[in-house]
């Protein structure tokens, strides 16, 4: 039973409530609930809020930790924040349509909720809305969500999956930290970034899709992800930051696409299980700890690349990329001459030297072209400098080292099938 003397209203707000708590009716007439109205009241099993009311201020209903039932009434445009922050017995929620604003960590530190339906009212998840809700097993995002905070759904530890709707295009740092049941995700389409630790713990996660927009993958990414087995990184990518990888213990294999240059300290520290990581030749950097206790890994990458280079010094075992002409697509074969790869004892090619970078498509390897080249005189070396003839690639326009060294030096840029009709076709 409510006495008017347990509550103190000022103009329309209710700034403090002085009853026994239990179950609780707040007076109409009551527009707004202050910050830190009911803040500790450990008595407080129910209450009622009275339509007409729109906001429920900071802190309004925190740490009441015996609060098991509360109705928001159709009125409430704004829920602030940590407003029911800590109601450990609080077990559902329902948000209606007209609220557009629930501030940070709202709900965070409700243990024993289990489901919360968002409003289409709702464009932002703020940070920490519903960490440590370690019962939440399920919540539906409505398309009408644009943001995921900060620390959002950290430590949900029921949470098995989450299905985000097409419209999320940022997700904030640790969104999904330690979330340790959940299976699977599929991340939306006009996504650029994978924040920090934004999925670092997820112990039985073993699958996520990656949409072609993403560019970069934050540090700690997917740390500590030892249920994941494989994923596919997108060709846009260029950015991995440390640790992304780390300790993904049942990660066995990864491709990188050419978009990075660059693999940073601790990537895939730890990852036990890790047996073969494809390194494109975009690649200049790798530092000292990024496969550390990668005891069975084999690089594959091109002969001749940062890549090899580095194995080699950390004994690493490696294996040259070849690519042969069946292995190509119709579209990407070049058509050369049979007599063009009959090596012939001239000196055509005396006083030349050539650098190869990327695939061939007429040659299974390297040292087969290197043999044609130097039966007639020439010189096929791994590095550019201002003496070299020309540097062959079947990929002129992309960004590799090499191409920027031959541009830089002014050395002529040539494809494949150039250098055969240029300097090996025998002439009328």
């Amino acid at each position: 039973m409510n006495n008017a003397s347990d509550f103190i209203i000022e103009d329309g707000v209710l700034k403090k409530y002085s009853g026994p708590g239990g179950d609780v009716a707040i007076p109409k007439g009551v527009v707004a609930i202050g910050n830190w109205t009911f803040c500790g009241c450990n008595n407080l099993q129910s209450i009622i809020l009275p339509e007409g009311l729109t906001s429920i201020g900071n802190w309004a209903f925190g740490r009441c930790e015996n609060l098991q039932r509360i109705n928001i009434p159709e009125s409430v445009t704004n829920i602030g924040d940590r407003a029911f922050c800590n109601c450990e017995n609080l077990r559902s929620i329902t948000i209606p349509e007209s609220v557009t604003s629930i501030g940070d960590r709202a709900f965070s530190g409700c243990q024993n909720l289990r489901s919360i339906t968002l409003p289409e009212s709702i464009t932002e998840i703020s940070d920490g809305a519903f960490y440590w809700c370690s019962s939440l097993r399920s919540i539906t995002i409505p398309e009408s969500v644009t943001s995921i905070g900060a620390q959002a759904f950290a430590w949900c530890n029921s949470l098995r999956s989450i299905i985000l709707p097409e419209s999320v295009t940022s997700i904030g740092d640790g969104a999904f930290l330690a979330c340790s049941n959940l299976r699977s995700i599929t991340l939306p389409e006009g996504l650029t970034v994978i924040a920090d630790s934004v999925f670092y713990g997820c112990k039985k996660l073993q699958s996520i899709t990656i949409p072609e927009s993403v560019t970069s993958i934050g540090d700690k990414a997917l740390r500590d992800c030892e249920s994941l087995q494989n994923i596919s990184i997108p060709k846009g990518v260029t950015f991995i930051g440390v640790w992304a990888f780390s300790a993904c213990e049942n990660l066995r294999s990864i491709t990188l696409p050419e978009s990075i240059t660059k693999i940073s300290d601790g990537t895939f520290h730890y990852c036990l299980n890790l047996q073969s990581i494809t390194i494109p030749e975009s690649v200049t950097s790798i530092d000292d700890e990024a496969f550390s206790d990668c005891n069975q890994l084999t690089i594959h990458a091109p002969a001749g690349s940062y890549a090899e280079t580095y194995a080699k010094e950390k004994e690493i075992k490696f294996e040259a990329l070849e690519t042969t002409i069946e292995k190509l697509p119709e579209q990407s074969k070049v058509l050369i001459p049979k007599k063009a790869a009959e090596v012939t004892d001239t000196d055509t090619l005396a006083g030349k030297t050539f650098v190869v970078t990327g695939d061939l498509y007429h040659y299974a390897s390297r040292d087969v072209l290197k043999g044609i080249i130097e039966a007639r005189g020439g010189k096929l070396t791994g590095s550019i400098s201002s003496k070299t003839t020309a540097l062959i690639t079947n990929f002129p326009d992309s960004s590799t080292t090499k191409i920027k060294k031959a541009k830089e030096l002014g050395v002529e840029i040539i494809t494949e099938e150039e250098f055969v009709l240029r300097y090996l076709l025998e002439r009328p």
